[in-house]
């Protein structure tokens, strides 16, 4: 009788976990025809939508895994090719709302994440303040972010000697 009073337990403590559900909304003003994509950093699709008339709906889903994941907007219309945008992903809602024609800007996340908080704020700042963003070079012999840590992201300032 002990064993199954056991059984029961580890059954019920099994279904009692949390999904990891996560609900994506958003408004794209003036995107007629767009797209709206997140995947893995290792390029692999974990949800899409279309977009249109500026809307995508909102849909829940179900996350793997919280963590760093790659978000892009873009217009079927008028693709100008900017690079997606890294975003922190755990249960919750995220709405997303980009400004008119500058799908290239990190878009106005809002989530309950304080992760996602963080990095939209740094990402703000970084767009406002004009600092050089780091885009890894592409290829076998690109060298990596030590090369561009080792050159830093300003020119070195001459000094009269």
């Amino acid at each position: 009788m002990k064993y199954y009073a056991i059984v029961i337990t580890g059954l019920l403590a099994a279904g009692c976990h949390k999904k990891n559900e996560i609900t994506f909304n958003g408004t794209a003003p003036g995107l007629k025809n767009g797209v709206f994509i997140v995947k893995t950093l290792g390029d692999s699709t974990v949800y899409g939508e279309n977009i249109k008339d500026g809307k995508f709906p909102e849909k829940k889903h179900l996350l793997k895994e919280p963590g760093y994941y790659s978000m892009n907007i873009t217009d079927e219309d008028n693709n100008d090719k900017h690079e997606p945008f890294e975003v922190y992903l755990e249960s919750g809602t995220y709405t997303i709302t980009t400004e008119p024609g500058k799908l290239y800007l990190y878009p106005k996340i809002t989530s309950a994440s304080k992760t996602q908080q963080e990095l939209s704020a740094s990402c703000v700042l970084v767009a406002y303040c004009g600092w050089p963003t780091y885009s890894p070079p592409k290829g076998p012999q690109a060298g990596g972010p030590q090369r561009f840590l080792a050159q830093g992201p300003f020119p070195a300032h001459q000094t009269d000697a």
